[in-house]
């Protein structure tokens, strides 16, 4: 398959998933190396279950001030030339005879803005399956009326997910209350969106675990008013434990991405760790020691390794560490969310 910009492929998509009662995570990248990270994970596990061409959504910031994700995607800084690697990323890794090919990609753009975002809107044009527009800082009156302006700009072109409320992130100093049912229902019938994010509980850039407090009930009062057309943001402060009870309160799309990078940082670091000896000479494994960084007992069976070239380039951290641990977390997400569902097994 190739990357699916159509909205209306799009739609199918999230047709297919509400049939089985399964959730699609929206897993957002800011490198090269998550994206490929992704990329195989649905590859793998859709072999495991039989599921022909296994659909999944890659997302990305743009400038969105708390996060710019294509701005870091390269080292220019710059979000259209992020735009432009990820999209030349996604169709060569999902091209029809690429390593992926089988796989249904839906490029997203979260937390876009209809003027911060204008360039990276337009140009993304024809790659783009979606974009969060996001005025959920703005007053529920002002974000209808934004919302439901953007969602006729952008007919047939992209699917538009809303977002009723503000959603508590570290940055933000104070937690929102949980979305009303009735404001989701005259949301959704004002604006005329296919998806909306609401807030229950969970914790944006959760990068310690967070201390989001999911409540499932609201979720599900939400969802018998406006259906199974809710996407559940801030995911990583539920920890993996978490996702299963998404699919029974009423969610079809959940957004996932910090713990990635978290679990794939926090491999590297003990990997770092019970190697230093193949990365360090004696003479840096002492300073350390002699610092207290690292114990003496450590240091002496660091000192007696040897710095080898396996444990220099990019490469080994990149393919024996990181990746595998995150294709771990990713397989285990697809698990847990009912994956299973759309396969033949």
């Amino acid at each position: 398959m190739a990357v699916i910009s159509d909205p209306a492929d799009a739609r199918a998509i999230y047709d297919e998933l509400r049939a089985v009662g399964a959730v699609l995570p929206c897993y957002c990248t800011e490198n090269v190396h998550t994206t490929e990270a992704i990329l195989r994970a649905v590859h793998e596990v859709g072999e495991e279950f039989g599921i022909p061409e296994p659909p999944i959504i890659v997302g990305f910031t743009a400038n969105y001030p708390y996060r710019s994700q294509l701005v870091r995607y390269t080292a220019a800084g710059d979000a259209l030339e992020g735009l432009l690697a990820v999209r030349a990323d996604l169709q060569r890794l999902a091209r029809p005879d690429g390593l992926y090919g089988n796989v249904r990609v839906m490029p997203h753009l979260d937390h876009g803005h209809a003027q911060r975002d204008a360039e990276i809107i337009e140009a993304g044009s024809g790659f783009l399956a979606s974009v969060m527009y996001d005025c959920s800082e703005l007053s529920l009156e002002e974000n209808i009326k934004r919302t439901k302006a953007f969602v006729r700009r952008m007919e047939g072109t992209v699917l538009v997910e809303g977002i009723v409320d503000e959603i508590y992130g570290p940055e933000a100093g104070t937690q929102f209350e949980l979305t009303k049912p009735e404001d989701a229902e005259r949301y959704v019938a004002e604006t005329g969106v296919p998806l909306i994010v609401v807030n229950v509980g969970t914790e944006h850039r959760a990068a310690a675990g967070g201390q989001g407090l999911y409540d499932g009930g609201r979720a599900r009062e939400i969802a018998a008013r406006v259906g199974r057309i809710m996407c559940l943001h801030g995911a990583s402060s539920l920890g993996e434990a978490g996702l299963g009870a998404l699919p029974g309160d009423g969610f079809v799309k959940v957004n996932i991405w910090t713990i990635l990078e978290r679990t794939g940082a926090q491999a590297l670091a003990l990997d770092n760790l019970e190697n230093l000896g193949h990365v360090l000479s004696a003479e840096q494994i002492d300073e350390l020691a002699g610092r207290g960084v690292i114990t003496q007992e450590h240091a002496r069976r660091q000192r007696g390794r040897t710095p080898t070239l396996d444990y220099f380039p990019h490469g080994n951290r990149r393919d024996d560490v990181w990746l595998p641990a995150v294709v771990k977390l990713i397989t285990g997400n697809l698990h847990d969310l009912g994956y299973e569902k759309l396969g033949t097994r």
